[in-house]
């Protein structure tokens, strides 16, 4: 699995090339967000404090059409 910044993360998702993603716990108060695209390939954030990645979770939720499995939920 590769790892992409969030701002990439969130621009592959508005492009339409992410099919689904989940969040997952990387540490203490940190999580990552992991994409599968379209053509099945994962990439992740690095691990990010929740505050960022709500945010990141929430355009990444906007622009996917696929299930999205969040630790917060």
């Amino acid at each position: 699995m590769e790892e992409r910044s969030p701002l990439e993360i969130e621009g592959m998702a508005m492009v339409g090339l992410v099919a689904r993603y989940r969040v997952e716990p990387c540490g203490r108060g940190k999580v990552r967000i992991v994409v599968t695209t379209t053509n099945g390939e994962e990439y992740a954030t690095p691990c990010i404090d929740l505050e960022e990645a709500k945010l990141v979770e929430k355009h990444v939720e906007f622009y996917t059409e696929g299930p999205g499995v969040s630790v917060w939920r």
